[in-house]
């Protein structure tokens, strides 16, 4: 009956796409030996909008070195705001991905995996760590005032876990 009701009301609202354009000529241009060097230090931040609305949330994303060579942390972080985010209670959720340069620097794969949903007062955490070495990965899940649970389970030959941020 939602569906219904809600159906009629969606399609009356003017949906307007808006134009955005890169200015790739006023990025300096990098040479870097890796896949790694060649995205490391990058930030973007941005806007995000829907329907009438300019900018219900905001996101940002950024690439950075770690102290071993060859390890990169990359964060992505996401926040509903205005109405957007009185709806959802000001979600926040916020990815952390910890990855290896493999294949002479061709490739990045994930070591960890950490995700945080922060609903209101509420926090999910949510962490995945990857052993291909001994071809076994594990998740823990922990609520904000729960007991951590572990899972374990078997990593098959060949394969490579992309999460999130580091496939993006």
């Amino acid at each position: 009956m939602k569906f219904l009701l809600g159906l009629p009301l969606f399609s009356s609202f003017p949906l307007r796409p808006q134009e955005a354009w890169a200015d790739l000529a006023s990025h300096p241009k990098k040479k870097a030996g890796s896949i790694g060097e060649f995205f490391k230090g990058e930030e973007l931040q941005y806007d995000i909008g829907l329907w009438q609305f300019k900018k219900v949330a905001t996101g940002k994303i950024s690439f950075e070195e770690m102290g071993k060579k060859g390890r990169y942390l990359a964060t992505l972080q996401g926040e509903s705001l205005g109405v957007l985010g009185f709806v959802s209670r000001y979600r926040v959720d916020t990815y952390r991905s910890i990855m290896e340069e493999i294949d002479g620097g061709r490739r990045l794969r994930a070591i960890s995996f950490e995700e945080d949903v922060k609903i209101g007062s509420k926090l999910r955490r949510r962490t995945y760590f990857f052993d291909y070495q001994k071809r076994r990965w594990t998740r823990e899940r922990q609520r904000q005032d729960g007991p951590k649970v572990w899972d374990e389970r078997k990593i098959h030959s060949r394969m490579i876990y992309d999460d999130i941020v580091h496939a993006s």
